[in-house]
């Protein structure tokens, strides 16, 4: 192979032209692959453009109220499915109303004839539920944890509140005096001994029963023996003690009157210069 400087100008110029034209190609070649990435790109920015141009017609007025109408429908066939299963609850609530008022009034209508036959006033049933709830018996307290006095703070609040009837203690004493004794001066010296307290109001309560007591002119027989049972547990004497005072002056009182009262066992106890 010939060297380049034993070559003539024209092939040097033959050559030149030759590289010159592979260069072109090549260069072509490139320009050809950039423009090729470049109209590919192009192309799917246009799609992509394409599908955004979709979407928005979707979102046509048009097309819009058809969804919301949907939405809306769907809500509705909900909304009577709840209202149908809303009604179905009433009508059985209605049902179950209806058999409850029917079994109460058939109870009322029971009790009714059990209060009339035993002559048992619904002042008394009240009394009852209330002294149950601090007295086991008439004269057994419950017990409470730790000593607390609540118990017999709730009794008191209780009464207080059947208190705000101005007519209360007068109807109790009327008609349920036969057990005013048990049912409301027995808890009211428990109230006394156990919660000191709550001494006051029990008192209290205590005396405005005693003067409807003695406004009646009822209990007269043992209206002294209510009156010496508080001032002692007000003196602070066991609870025992003032069961088995207030158990033997009734028997006595029944059996031989009032005026003998108080008898000998208010001797035995020394009380007799503190009751008098």
């Amino acid at each position: 192979m010939p060297s380049l400087s034993e070559l003539s100008i024209p092939e040097v110029v033959a050559i030149v032209g030759v590289l010159s034209t592979l260069l072109a190609a090549l260069v072509g070649l490139i320009g050809y692959k950039w423009s090729k990435q470049a109209f590919d790109s192009k192309d799917a920015q246009i799609a992509v453009m394409r599908e955004q141009i979709v979407a928005l017609k979707d979102l046509a007025p048009d097309t819009v109220r058809k969804q919301n109408q949907a939405v809306v429908d769907s809500l509705n066939t909900e909304l009577a499915s709840l209202r149908a299963e809303l009604s179905a609850t009433r009508t059985k609530l209605k049902d179950k109303s209806t058999r409850l008022e029917q079994a109460e009034m058939k109870l009322s209508s029971n009790l009714g004839i059990t209060k009339a036959a035993f002559a048992i006033s619904d002042y008394e049933i009240e009394l009852r539920r209330l002294s149950s709830f601090i007295m086991k018996s008439a004269w057994t307290p419950r017990s409470f944890p730790d000593g607390e006095g609540y118990g017999y703070e709730f009794y008191l609040m209780a009464i207080d509140f059947f208190r705000r009837d101005p007519e209360f203690a007068k109807v109790v004493v009327r008609e349920a005096s036969e057990w005013i004794s048990d049912y409301l001066f027995h808890p009211l010296l428990a109230c006394i001994l156990f919660a000191p307290f709550l001494k006051d109001r029990a008192n209290e309560i205590f005396g405005c029963f005693m003067d409807e007591i003695k406004a009646q002119g009822c209990l007269s027989d043992e209206f002294q023996l209510y009156a010496d049972l508080l001032r002692m547990a007000n003196m602070g004497v066991d609870f025992t003690a003032l069961r088995e005072y207030s158990a033997y002056q009734y028997l006595m009182i029944h059996e031989r009157g009032p005026d003998g009262y108080p008898y000998s066992m208010a001797n035995r106890l020394g009380l007799r210069g503190d009751i008098n």
